[in-house]
């Protein structure tokens, strides 16, 4: 299953199953084939579904910057090669090296040579998959990082006339391209006012009644 704006190469024969994600986002659903690994190709990393049936979502965000999440089943992702180590922040932010395998209901973010793993709950679960049924679900989401997830899915763009905005958190679900939804979940539950120009920009501010934003969350 293809998110918007993604472009898959699928290359399948009697002895291998593989798809390149060229970019965008994509949905697998593997049926188990002990004679053929299925095989998907991001970049300079790999993800693999063996031995079990397995559903795994791959994101590319960028080259080389790739965000998995597994549903189901077991995924194993070979170490990456790299020139460049891992730079000291991403030391710090406890990656590994090497070959690493994700079990149901973990998530990563691959880099070169490096991922990031973590078990996700329930509702993160949700909340990574919603799109297949044309959702977008946001926890505690920072508004600046919820509405460009919201530009991924329409030509709309947004601009902030007060900075204090971007950091407010945003608890909503909305539907996926429907921007009067969006606007709508603003001013109810953030008080946030907007104003569509005649280029479709839409403008973001505080509303009349909003109460003042402390200067703590900037």
């Amino acid at each position: 299953t293809l998110n918007t704006s993604t472009h898959v190469v699928v290359s399948y024969g009697p002895r291998f199953r593989d798809v390149t994600l060229v970019r965008g986002e994509a949905e697998f659903r593997v049926v188990a084939d002990p004679d053929r690994a299925f095989r998907v190709h991001a970049g300079p990393r790999q993800v693999v579904s063996e031995q079990d049936e397995s559903q795994f979502v791959l994101r590319r965000l960028a080259q080389d910057d790739l965000v998995l999440t597994v549903v189901r089943g077991r995924i194993s992702v070979p170490a990456g090669r790299s020139r460049v180590p891992p730079s000291p922040s991403l030391l710090r932010a406890r990656v590994s090296v090497g070959d690493h395998v994700f079990a149901a209901a973990e998530g990563g973010q691959l880099g070169p040579a490096w991922q990031i793993t973590r078990s996700l709950t329930a509702q993160e679960l949700e909340e990574r998959i919603a799109w297949r049924s044309g959702l977008m679900i946001f926890s505690n989401e920072p508004l600046e990082d919820a509405l460009a997830e919201v530009e991924r899915y329409t030509p709309a763009k947004f601009i902030f006339l007060d900075s204090k905005l971007r950091t407010l958190r945003l608890d909503a679900q909305v539907r996926i391209g429907e921007i009067p939804d969006v606007l709508r979940v603003l001013n109810e539950s953030l008080e946030i006012e907007s104003h569509v120009r005649a280029d479709g920009t839409i403008e973001l501010s505080r509303g009349t009644n909003a109460p003042t934003i402390p200067s703590a969350v900037l």
